[in-house]
């Protein structure tokens, strides 16, 4: 099993395992959003459309890390915490990718 971060700001592309963990690491307040992919291949769930604080998700403790339960392919970015998600080919810095074993579901 391995744990991997992915930082927002700076969309990052990660291939993991079912069972690998994940944190994401808001250097500010910043909604995350997804354009594609299940975010319920994680438990808990990733924060789709939620604007979170700056700090780690989903805790500070690495053992309450978000576990991968299922294959798929997330492409993510994220927006201002006041604005709505756009089509994350639009921003800049974006999409990055999460793939989970195959990406197939």
């Amino acid at each position: 099993m391995a744990d991997y971060v992915a930082e927002i700001p700076g969309e990052n592309d990660i291939h993991m395992k079912v069972g690998d963990t994940l944190r994401i690491h808001f250097k500010n307040s910043a909604k995350f959003c997804i354009d594609s992919g299940d975010p319920d291949a994680f438990d808990p769930a990733l924060p789709a459309g939620r604007t979170e604080p700056a700090g780690w998700w989903p805790a500070e403790d690495i053992s309450k890390a978000a576990k991968a339960i299922s294959d798929t392919t997330i492409k993510y970015c994220h927006a201002d915490p006041h604005a709505g998600c756009k089509p994350c080919k639009t921003v800049e810095n974006g999409p990055g990718t999460i793939k989970v074993g195959t990406g197939v579901k």
